[in-house]
């Protein structure tokens, strides 16, 4: 059987997982969460339990919690601050969608954090700050969909795979930043699209020679008017990208910059 327990107005599950929050309507004044950890209560996971909660700004999580479980925050209007321990193991699909307060969000003490799961951070309109571990592998589909507020991105080596839609219509985002030892292999349909200001993009040479389709190719490049390879890369043979940037898209500078770097432009 289920047990239950109050404390300090959070609703727990088998006294690991907080299930329920008092809603504002009650509880108009519970605008700043702290969690507070007994000898015989250990929060572990936050599950659906803040759920569309407009009257909370403020939320510290705990060291144990390992699971910020689906929808947990989802639509929480008045979120501007969250910190997150390195304990986290898990942030669930649609986390913190709909959080269009939520200004910065650093991942980056989530070291045993592999995932950037789907609408984690869709429509969070404010949102100008992300930082991502290097333990993450992917990001999923729509996870900064409409970012508006986004300038800029590092996309850690360790991400292999960005999904559908990942930063569609992030209107601000200036810039993309993948690392020199970029394994990415994988970017799913549209996921830079509407991107209006993102002017120039480098690109390595993993990324450049291990893109193997053409409309991989457009997924990256979506509204890129300006693609930095370097020389040793732009004259190998035989590669897509390559096909891709030399085709009826870009064109390519006569004579490498000043960095080495050849300079496509979008036709």
């Amino acid at each position: 059987s289920t047990y239950y327990e109050y404390f300090d107005a959070f609703v727990l599950d088998s006294q690991s997982e907080i299930i329920n929050y008092p809603c504002q309507i009650i509880y108009d004044d519970y605008s700043d969460v702290t969690f507070i950890s007994g000898n015989d209560i250990q929060v572990t996971a936050i599950q659906g339990a803040f759920t569309m909660n407009t009257t909370i700004e403020t939320v510290s999580i705990p060291l144990g919690v390992t699971n910020i479980g689906t929808y947990a925050f989802v639509a929480c209007s008045g979120l501007e601050n969250v910190t997150i321990p390195d304990g986290v193991t898990r942030i669930g699909y649609g986390a913190f969608e709909m959080c269009s307060a939520l200004k910065s969000i650093d991942l980056s003490n989530c070291t045993n954090l592999t995932s950037i799961l789907d609408s984690t951070f869709n429509m969070c309109s404010r949102l100008e700050n992300v930082t991502i571990p290097d333990s993450v592998t992917s990001i999923g589909y729509g996870a900064f969909y409409e970012c508006s507020k986004l300038t800029n991105i590092i996309i850690p080596d360790s991400v292999t795979s960005i999904g559908d839609e990942a930063f569609f219509n992030c209107s601000r985002l200036e810039s993309v930043t993948f690392g020199e030892n970029s394994q990415l292999t994988s970017i799913g349909d549209r996921a830079f699209l509407r991107c209006s200001n993102l002017t120039s993009v480098t690109i390595n040479e993993y990324i450049y020679t291990n893109v193997t389709s053409y409309d991989s190719c457009g997924h990256i490049l979506g509204d890129i008017k300006k693609v930095y390879v370097p020389q040793s890369v732009v004259e190998k043979e035989g590669i897509v990208m390559g096909d891709y940037l030399s085709g009826t898209y870009f064109t390519r500078s006569e004579q490498p910059d000043e960095n080495g770097y050849y300079v496509f432009t979008k036709n």
